[in-house]
């Protein structure tokens, strides 16, 4: 472990993208250019935001001339600083764009990586471009919540009216549609780009789709379905630039330091309002020394010292928690003015800890860190304590560096378009927040300011080579961004391969290789704002080929540019496991995606006819202001695996006398062999061995933990078992499924066994006058399935169909031109028939008596059943047919329940000992006192399946002086209203049920009274 004093030097993810070289090589640091952040506000009074002398000679907007732009727009926008001249509040609808208390820090955060101006010697921040005058455009209200379309629509707009050079999104929404109709954002980030502004957005951090914890068999992803990819909308534009994430190098932390030197980095739990004043670093006191003790977990009041305060507490966990809260609950009655907590063995270092904000303020540190902090405290005599100081900032190896943020998102949209298009520092960012305060954030929403503010130290070059403001210049400082990215390799694979095109796009951001750059290659005969990278979309045959243009700029002071051209040609590595598919206790094989990349053996690819690999290359000669052509032909063997992704990268490596004059150069590329329609859009049936995770299943209201058919207790499904009765006291069954990719159009609909259509239910689009369309789940946000119709075992003109077997069929379209739809069928028993009890046994049993019947079904299967005996209820365990009792049996009625919910009642001995709740479940009559013609009673019971009610009304004397009769209905509500010449007095009134097999009960009568106006 390696911790180091806070120097500019180790500002690490500037040095990452080449930043600093950029100030020193050039001189820009985006002077004169505007960067608009659409987000959550920007403290402008903050410290850090502030403009140089150099940057103020040449702001774009000045006080006088903002004014008069001003008057231009339709809101009363005001002006706020040099920084930040302007902006909106779009969501709260005033000028305030400073984050209230319960405002988010998110947009000043992001402000800070593009374009702050403060010391990182002295533990501020200095973003990419401190140059830049900054917009707020606020997008998200002070109340919480997320933006509103509307919104952030204004926020681009306003925006570009006031001239801005870049626009960084850092929000959006996992697994975006492309299409600008269904997200009208994208249309307004296409016009944005039309007027000369490059808009820059996350790509998102929900991984990959099917990430989750749910069963060990669906850990990874299946490699039948490499569709995974979760990029975020707006980014998934074809003009925005989509940002990826990579690791910062080091961990911006806190730290503890005694006398001697000896140093402990913590970091602080910033997950909480400022409000909250939960971070140690802002509870300790600098200038003075804390005792450090020991407790253990801490869980005990006897761990920690007695009649002790203002003490550090050092905690060791030893176990994973949900929450901590009960140790910091027990640290702050014990006096401790704060806790060190060291990670058990499987958390992370420096880990975001389960902890609340109300008790004790907490800090993590890292498992070595924690380790030499005891070694330390465990030297000392006997009763005396380490004395530490709080030192304040510091750096440490980030212990995840060199690797793409594991919550990147995947690429590609549902589109196959190439997304995300580049990769820059996301995780562990150290930026400002509001109140002159600083915080570490990861995300895609960290990585995108990178590149933005990079985006305009490039236009700021652009500019100054005499290019305009315009649509042109934007799409090619984002392909000169794009072509001098560094691709980055895996270091899974020992950094023998790059990670995916799709995780990484064309690789980490490198400034000054923007700048620098003599030469562009673009797609050929693909428009601008695409040209950066190569979308094959499908790939049908074993062979595809494209073309790239190969431009070198006019002013370039040298007679003749040499480049070595190699090809990367990957697709994804998988694996195969073992698991029990489908618990029949033999093991199933299993192909999985490794979520690494591989290199494609045997496949061939020649660059201009002639045969290239990542190591082996051909030349290419241009001179300035000269184009040429790169024919890149792909040889696929015919061996390789078929609906799977093949990718890579055209890599341009200058060579020969004038190499120093160039920069390596890098065009992705994208495809999918095979078609794109056949994996599957939803996941298959629960029951079928190729489900993923068993989400697409039947259910009806009493199904809430396992569907229908399924047994808990064997892991396996019965598909007879899925069935319904009309005569059940629910009223249908419904579906869930688990959209594993995109869908243009779900419709849902119910089948008989020969494919005739009983009933059409629905295409979801009475929602929004069209189709709606289902995303993929995410499943590591708990996103995992989706309902859907409800079916009432009745055909489309109303009539319940007869018994037998039909099909739910979810027919999905997906997101794709041209694509064909997908069938799932799952069956569905329809059952009306009871099942019929027979052979009822009593024998004696020591001392005891042993019942058994036997139990019958035609169709669904005897599912289980409730015996009363002498009027008890004794509930049978699923699917047995016998139980013991202590009571002798005098009189029995069993009643036996099979999967589609019906019941039959058999009657054995004596029947007096019948209640009411045999048959039905409640029933209640209100009002009771004071029915007339204007106050009638309310009648409501339920029965536990369809029975005839008679509703008697009775007199003092027990005569029947009304009577009324409802036929075959499981729920009864109706209203008594006696008749006007009815006395005034008492009646009774009570429901005589009779069940379809003639088991007959009588509720307890009711006593009401009338009286009549």
């Amino acid at each position: 472990m390696s911790i180091l004093p806070f120097q500019e030097n180790m500002a690490a993810s500037k040095e990452l993208v080449q930043a600093q070289k950029v100030w020193e090589q050039y001189g820009y640091k985006g002077e004169g250019l505007v960067v608009a952040v659409v987000d959550s506000g920007i403290d402008y009074t903050h410290k850090d935001m502030t403009l140089s002398d150099a940057a103020k000679a040449k702001e774009k907007w000045t006080q006088d001339k903002i004014n008069q732009k001003f008057a231009e727009t339709d809101v009363n926008e005001i002006w706020y600083s040099d920084k930040v001249p302007t902006g909106y509040d779009w969501a709260d609808k005033d000028t305030n764009v400073i984050p209230g208390t319960k405002g988010s820090p998110h947009g000043t955060h992001v402000a800070g990586t593009i374009g702050a101006n403060g010391d990182d010697t002295k533990g501020g921040v200095e973003g990419i471009a401190p140059g830049v005058q900054l917009l707020a455009e606020k997008v998200f209200s002070d109340n919480g919540g997320g933006a509103y379309e509307d919104d952030i629509i204004a926020g681009i707009e306003h925006a570009v009216t006031m001239g801005a050079d870049v626009i960084n999104m850092s929000l959006g929404v996992d697994a975006g549609y492309v299409d600008e109709e269904f997200d009208p954002i994208q249309k307004t980030i296409r016009v944005a780009t039309e007027q000369g502004t490059l808009v820059v957005a996350a790509a998102g951090n929900s991984a990959y789709s099917t990430k989750n914890n749910i069963t060990l068999s669906s850990l990874k992803p299946y490699a039948e379905n490499p569709d995974i990819g979760t990029v975020g909308a707006p980014g998934v534009s074809p003009y925005a630039l989509s940002v990826a994430s990579y690791e910062n190098t080091k961990l911006h932390l806190n730290a503890l330091a005694d006398a001697s030197g000896f140093s402990v980095p913590f970091k602080d739990q910033t997950q909480f309002p400022a409000s909250y004043n939960f971070k140690v670093s802002k509870v300790l006191s600098p200038d003075e020394p804390y005792d450090l003790v020991y407790v253990g977990e801490g869980k005990n009041a006897s761990d920690y010292p007695k009649g002790k305060t203002d003490y550090i507490a050092v905690v060791k966990l030893l176990n994973s928690y949900s929450t901590v809260s009960s140790i910091q609950w027990e640290a702050k009655r014990a006096g401790a003015k704060a806790i060190i907590m060291i990670p058990p063995a499987n958390w992370s270092d420096y880990t975001t800890l389960p902890v609340t904000p109300t008790a004790a303020p907490t800090a993590s540190t890292s498992k070595a860190a924690g380790e030499a902090l005891l070694s330390k405290m465990g030297s000392l005599p006997s009763g005396e304590y380490l004395s530490m100081k709080y030192t304040g900032d510091t750096w440490a190896e980030n212990p995840a560096k060199d690797t793409m943020s594991y919550f990147s998102s995947f690429g590609s949209p549902s589109t196959l378009d190439f997304k995300p298009e580049i990769s820059a520092p996301g995780g562990n960012i150290y930026s400002t927040i509001p109140g002159n305060d600083y915080e570490v954030m990861s995300g895609t929403s960290m990585a995108a300011p990178h590149v933005a503010g990079g985006s305009a130290l490039l236009l700021q070059a652009l500019y100054e080579k005499g290019l305009s403001h315009s649509k042109k210049t934007a799409l090619k400082a984002k392909i000169a961004l794009m072509n001098t990215a560094q691709v980055v390799e895996d270091p899974r694979t020992n950094n023998k391969v790059p990670y995916s095109p799709r995780v990484q796009g064309s690789g980490l951001m490198q400034i000054q290789n923007a700048i620098k750059t003599p030469v562009i290659v673009t797609s050929k005969d693909t428009p601008l704002e695409q040209a950066g990278a190569v979308a094959l979309k499908e790939i049908k045959g074993n062979h595809t080929h494209f073309e790239l243009n190969v431009e070198a700029l006019k002013n370039v002071d040298v007679k003749e540019l040499e480049y070595t051209v190699y090809v990367d040609v990957l697709t994804d590595e998988t694996e195969t496991k073992e698991f029990d598919l489908d618990n029949d206790g033999t093991l199933d094989s299993k192909e999985y995606l490794t979520l690494t990349s591989k290199r494609a053996q045997g496949a061939t690819s020649l660059v201009n006819g002639k045969v290239v690999t990542h190591t082996q290359g051909t030349k290419i000669k241009i001179k300035p202001g000269q184009e040429k052509e790169l024919d890149v032909k792909l040889l696929l063997p015919r061996n390789l695996k078929k609906d799977a992704f093949v990718e890579g990268y055209v890599r341009l490596v200058p060579t020969g006398e004038n190499s120093n004059a160039a920069v390596p150069l890098t065009v992705p590329y994208m495809g999918f062999y095979g078609k794109w329609d056949e994996p599957r859009n939803i996941d298959a049936p629960a029951w079928e061995k190729d489900a993923f995770v068993g989400y697409t299943a039947l259910w009806d209201e009493n199904s809430e933990r396992y569907p229908l058919g399924y047994n808990p207790y064997t892991g396996r499904f019965s598909l007879n078992h899925i069935a319904f009765s009309k005569n059940y006291i629910l009223d249908g069954i419904y579906p869930s499924f688990q959209a594993l990719r995109n869908l243009d159009k779900t419709e849902m609909y119910i089948e008989d066994q020969s494919g005739n259509l009983i009933k059409n239910l629905g295409d979801f689009s009475e929602y929004t006058g069209i189709p709606w369309k289902f995303r993929k789940n995410i499943m590591s946000y708990g996103d995992t399935k989706y309902d859907g119709y409800k079916w009432d075992m009745k055909d489309s003109s109303g009539q319940y169909v007869p018994d037998g077997v039909y099909q739910y069929v979810i027919k999905t379209t997906l997101d794709f031109p041209n694509a064909k739809p997908q069938i799932v069928k799952m069956p569905i028993t329809v059952d009306s028939v009871a099942p019929t009890v027979s052979d009822i046994n009593v024998t004696p049993k020591d001392g005891k008596y042993e019942i058994t019947f036997n139990a019958e079904d035609n169709a669904s299967d005897f599912n289980s059943a409730v015996v009363y005996v002498n009027g008890q209820y004794h509930e049978v365990p699923l699917e047995q047919k016998s139980l013991t009792v202590n009571t002798e049996p005098k009189g029995m009625v069993i009643l036996a329940v099979d999967y589609a919910g019906n019941i039959s009642w058999t009657t054995w001995g004596d029947q007096s000992y019948n209640k009411q709740n045999m048959a039905i479940q409640t029933i209640g009559i209100t009002p009771t006192a004071g029915l007339n013609q204007t106050k009638p009673a309310s009648i409501s019971a339920w029965a536990y399946n369809r029975v005839d009610w008679t509703i008697n009304v009775r007199n003092a004397s027990g005569q029947i002086v009304d009577s009324s009769t409802v036929k075959n209905e499981h729920a009864l509500k109706t209203k008594w209203t006696p008749d006007k010449d009815l006395p005034s007095g008492t009646y009774t009134i009570s429901a005589d049920v009779e069940t379809k097999d003639g088991f007959k009960v009588t509720t307890t009568p009711k006593q009401v009274t009338v009286l009549q106006q």
